[in-house]
């Protein structure tokens, strides 16, 4: 779970909670964005119409529905007064993480915990561009680890369907369970402020 405002220690900026469908098929996201969209729209979570109300791409996302608070842990009516308070659905190669975290892993060979490093960052890139098995190197055993197998803090994600709430208080559990049950699969939630 999302402890959004504890993460950096203030309240500025805006925050983003993103949800990633880990094990959704390139072939399959797109077909798997309209179901989660849909069933957003039906839910009441979002508005049926796109709207600027998110940040980065075209600025076009799905601001909260009549039934948003369906989504959250707690109820923030204090979230339908923010300018950049939509959700944005992505189908496609999709990166998640924390530009302002220091990134620790842990090497899943030797149970070593690593800091950020170099490699991990090529990694990542080497994934996004399309190397599907792209593999960071562990410093202390040597063993070539694919990213996907990575447990990293706090989490990155890599994959196919990307679902980012832009300034939404944390998410619920139930919520979360119900969006990984739709996409058939694991996700990972990574949030993080710009």
């Amino acid at each position: 779970m999302c402890e959004i405002i504890s993460a950096c220690g203030d309240a500025m900026g805006d925050w983003f909670q993103t949800v990633v469908g880990t094990e959704v098929r390139a072939d399959s996201a797109p077909a798997a964005a309209d179901r989660l969209r849909a069933w957003l729209i039906e839910m009441g979570v979002v508005a049926g119409e796109r709207s600027e109300s998110v940040l980065g791409g075209d600025g076009m996302g799905y601001a909260p529905g009549a039934n948003y608070a369906r989504a959250l842990a707690h109820p923030a009516p204090s979230l339908l007064s923010l300018v950049t308070n939509g959700v944005d659905i992505q189908s496609g190669r999709n990166v998640a993480i924390d530009p302002q975290a220091e990134w620790r892993w842990r090497c899943p060979s030797c149970a070593a915990h690593q800091t950020s490093s170099e490699d991990l960052l090529q990694a990542i890139g080497q994934w996004y561009e399309g190397a599907d098995a792209a593999r960071v190197f562990c410093p202390t055993c040597g063993h070539a680890n694919p990213i996907a197998r990575l447990v990293a803090d706090p989490p990155i994600a890599c994959g196919n369907l990307a679902i980012t709430f832009w300034n939404w208080p944390p998410l619920s559990e139930t919520f979360l369970g119900e969006i990984s049950r739709l996409l058939g699969g694991s996700i990972t939630v990574v949030c993080g402020k710009l």
